[in-house]
């Protein structure tokens, strides 16, 4: 919720915490912020450049975008994809990237 509503106060849950009022503060955001996003984002045509976006940092999940362009019948894109990112980074993507391009080749 912290990127959805960057403004609102940070839940807390402490011994001092009113439980029923900030599970409904949170039930609240989630209804009114993060269910319309989360419909933003229903289909793989607009998430996948959300994910996209994320994988030139830290827990980018290339992976996420890789299975995106598939599912999306965009196989030639994910070959691409896979095997432009495999070259640079090589030990951490090569136990996805080899079954999954054995997976196109078949």
């Amino acid at each position: 919720m912290g990127e959805l509503a960057p403004n609102e106060k940070m839940f807390r849950f402490t011994r001092q915490t009113n439980l029923e009022a900030e599970a409904a503060r949170l039930a609240h955001l989630y209804v009114s912020i993060g269910l319309p996003y989360g419909e933003s984002i229903a289909s793989y045509q607009h998430l996948l450049p959300l994910l996209q976006e994320r994988v030139p940092v830290l827990g980018g999940y290339p992976e996420r975008v890789a299975a995106c362009l598939y599912l999306m019948g965009r196989k030639d894109e994910a070959r691409a994809f896979v095997e432009d990112f495999l070259k640079d980074h090589r030990g951490y993507f090569e136990c996805f990237a080899m079954p999954f391009l054995k997976l196109l080749t078949h």
